[in-house]
């Protein structure tokens, strides 16, 4: 149990970070300027409220380490990384595509920056996952 609580911690500590500095910092003009069509309904990147986010991130950390770690007491790391991205891609691509047949502005460059994004993110949360949950196996 602690190496589970332990890996979806660090999953959710390192995916909430590395998104609020990627849709924050890096890409938040882009993502700025693709929703700029929907007007004052819509955040600035910089401005977004924090809490809903981390309560994705927890679920979507916790589905993940249940994924990875419920069907093999030692999972590899490119098992991990396909599981990762399988459930980045699904999750993202869920909510883009759903968006994009929901608001006429919704582009296809926003979708599949989006995707992309979580895609990768989600291949190295997977990685990490099995890193660290090999890592904490008990020794014998």
């Amino acid at each position: 149990m602690k190496r589970t609580i332990v890996c979806w911690l660090a999953s959710f500590i390192v995916t909430f970070l590395l998104n609020g500095a990627f849709h924050g910092g890096l890409a938040a003009g882009f993502f700025d300027s693709e929703l700029a069509h929907f007007g004052e309904h819509v955040h600035k990147m910089s401005e977004f409220n924090p809490a809903p986010a981390a309560v994705l991130e927890a679920v979507l950390s916790f589905v993940l380490v249940y994924l990875i770690t419920s069907r093999s007491s030692q999972p590899t790391g490119s098992f991990g990384a396909r599981t990762g991205a399988a459930l980045g891609l699904a999750t993202s691509a869920t909510w883009s595509l759903a968006n994009a047949a929901t608001f006429k502005m919704w582009s296809l460059s926003l979708t599949l920056g989006d995707v992309a994004w979580h895609t990768a993110l989600g291949a190295l949360m997977g990685w990490l996952v099995v890193w660290l949950w090999n890592k904490l196996a008990p020794k014998g």
